[in-house]
């Protein structure tokens, strides 16, 4: 027994200090900001203290604990050296009292950051809060009206969104630009600025504030970071009294919003803008009006919807007059002439719709393409392309940024588009008029190499998702060279139509060949290699077409470019023999006229492609369905 009860006394006498160390209660660390040792060591955040611990808080230092069974948060800040409960309940410091529901929530977001490096560990942490009930929130919003002068009927968003900064706050708070590298302090004009950074608020009153953030983003637009949620509860940054925490790098403005003594304090405190707000300003001002600078919108889009606005004017107003010429009927003659009147603003409208234009912008665009086209001569087509492109991006940017749009926007597109016109239309319809004489003379003195250039690259870009029926009619690309071009691109759909039967049958001949070759594009960038059929096809009828046949492209340049896509090509150079004949130049279409077109369109693309297909299928080149189509 004795041996029991001297056990008992040594164990009770072993504990006591410890006990007595503890002092009952214990304490979590919230943040701590400069230096704040315990023993000798610094103490850390998450950190559980006792009231009988000793202490010490250096100059400019700051302590924030919460005590879980009181539920309170205290800001500890006096320097010198005491125990924990000589702090609290000696020195009066900054108290708050808690919600269990919040004081869980601030505890749950202290341990869920198991990052310690970063600088708000080492600064403080920055909590959010969304507590407050539906009947204090709406105090809240009425106290805020009144704070902002405003009449209480605007949103949440509208309350809080002010554009005067020059309110001040009631508390002492400052506010840094902190780099993230090295944790220096950039300077307020943003001439050192590096990224990535962060703000740092030190809070120097003796009261808890809870603050929430307004951030402004790229297009200057502001919104609070942190909303309220379903019920209407705020979310807010918990800031304790005499700390520092840092904030998220896009913070530019915070209101201050305080409820104890005082229900809060509304304030604005400006921050620095970012250096590339501007640059992100303008693209972000690009995207909301679907302004797309890019070689893909400019370039197979645009260029595109070019060749079907000239289809739709020029080459079938051409087709309709051929046909009121030959079977003489005059009312035929003056609506294909009713037709080809409107090239020009039918190019514009097109070019307009491909780039996504509002329609007071593509309206206005008929009277720049109109001007465009008549300026430009001859390479007209590359003249409508270019200035309607500026005209309609300008128009865009415009459109229905002011109350009198139906003026303004229409204003500035026909304006600035027939300035264009004016300025630029004659030397690009020049320089294109150049190019296409400069390309067609070089296919007289050298029609067989020529005829293979020409054939391989308009026969390419018939396939490739770009027109080369716009690029034909942007140069004005006729005669010999238009031959060639013909070829080409009937060597591609022709051959392509061919080529695949085994695998599409009679649909896949007629959408191919006499559709758009196009359709393979998807299976072409799988293998390749089954294009090498139609290209060397284009390399083969080419230089016949040219050197052999002599075959000419004397009508609407546009059909130079179409191939065998609505027998449009074959059309065109009919209308050429018709032109030929009314200049003189030609007595006669012959037989034999006749046959070289339908050899050039139809039989030797035919032939020449299934042959080569055939060799590449037997090496294995081209595969079982590489060439299928989903029709």
């Amino acid at each position: 027994m004795k041996i029991i009860l001297t056990a008992v006394f040594l164990l009770i006498a072993i504990l006591s200090p410890a006990t007595a160390q503890q002092g009952g209660d214990s304490y979590i660390v919230y943040s701590v900001a400069g230096s704040v040792k315990s023993a000798g060591h610094p103490i850390q955040p998450k950190q559980k203290l006792f009231p009988l611990q000793t202490i010490t808080i250096g100059k400019e230092s700051q302590l924030t604990l919460l005590n879980e069974d009181a539920k309170l948060l205290y800001s500890l800040n006096r320097t010198g050296t005491w125990t924990v409960k000589e702090y609290i309940h000696d020195m009066k410091p900054s108290v708050l009292r808690l919600s269990a529901n919040y004081l869980r929530y601030i505890k749950d977001q202290l341990f869920s950051n198991t990052d310690d490096t970063a600088p708000n560990r080492k600064l403080g942490k920055v909590t959010t809060t969304g507590y407050r009930g539906e009947e204090e929130n709406q105090q809240f919003i009425q106290a805020m009206c009144a704070c902002l002068q405003v009449s209480g009927n605007e949103t949440l968003q509208e309350v809080f969104v002010q554009k005067d900064p020059s309110q001040k706050s009631n508390y002492l708070l400052t506010f840094e630009l902190v780099s993230h590298q090295d944790g220096s302090v950039l300077k307020p004009d943003g001439s050192n600025l590096k990224n990535p950074y962060y703000v740092r608020a030190t809070n120097h009153s003796l009261v808890t504030l809870f603050v929430n953030v307004l951030n402004i983003d790229s297009s200057l637009n502001t919104y609070l970071v942190l909303q309220p949620d379903k019920q209407g509860h705020f979310a807010n940054y918990l800031l304790p009294a005499e700390s520092t925490v840092s904030f998220p790098q896009q913070l530019i403005r915070i209101i201050i919003t305080h409820y104890k003594p005082a229900f809060f304090d509304c304030a604005h405190h400006q921050i620095y803008f970012k250096k590339e707000i501007p640059m992100k300003k303008f693209k972000e001002f690009l995207k909301r009006k679907d302004i797309e600078i890019s070689a893909k919108r400019y370039g197979i889009d645009a260029l595109g919807a070019m060749a079907q606005g000239l289809f739709a004017s020029l080459l079938i107003g051409t087709i309709i007059a051929t046909l009121g010429e030959q079977l003489g009927i005059a009312l035929l003659v003056t609506i294909g002439g009713y037709a080809k009147a409107a090239t020009g603003p039918a190019m514009a409208v097109a070019i307009g719709y491909a780039l996504h234009c509002p329609p007071l912008v593509l309206f206005s665009l008929v009277a720049v393409g109109s001007a465009a086209n008549t300026l430009g001569g001859a390479g007209g087509p590359l003249a409508v392309l270019i200035i309607t492109v500026l005209a309609a991006e300008f128009g865009k940017a415009v459109s229905k940024e002011t109350k009198i749009d139906i003026i303004v926007t229409p204003f500035v597109t026909i304006v600035i588009g027939s300035l264009l016109a004016m300025l630029l239309a004659p030397a690009i319809g020049k320089a294109a008029s150049s190019v296409g004489a400069a390309i067609m003379w070089a296919t007289e003195l050298q029609p067989f190499f020529m005829g293979i250039i020409i054939s391989v690259i308009v026969g390419i870009a018939l396939t490739l998702p770009i027109s080369s029926a716009a690029i034909c009619a942007a140069l004005s690309l006729t005669g010999l060279a238009g031959g060639a071009a013909l070829a080409g691109c009937c060597a591609n759909m022709v051959g392509f139509a061919v080529l695949s039967f085994r695998e599409n049958k009679w649909g896949g001949l007629f959408a191919q060949g006499i559709g758009t070759s196009m359709l393979q594009m998807g299976n072409i960038v799988r293998n390749p290699r089954i294009w090498l059929p139609a290209i060397l096809t284009s390399a083969i009828t080419g230089p016949i077409a040219t050197c052999i046949f002599k075959l000419q492209m004397n009508g609407a340049a546009v059909a130079s470019g179409m191939g065998t896509c609505g027998l449009v090509g074959q059309i065109g150079v009919y209308t050429g023999w018709l032109n030929d004949i009314a200049a003189g130049t030609r007595t006669a279409i012959t037989g034999f006229d006749w046959l070289e077109l339908v050899l050039i369109s139809f039989i030797l693309p035919g032939v020449l492609a299934w042959a080569f297909g055939l060799f590449f299928r037997k090496i294995g080149w081209i595969r079982e369905n590489d060439l299928k189509l989903d029709l």
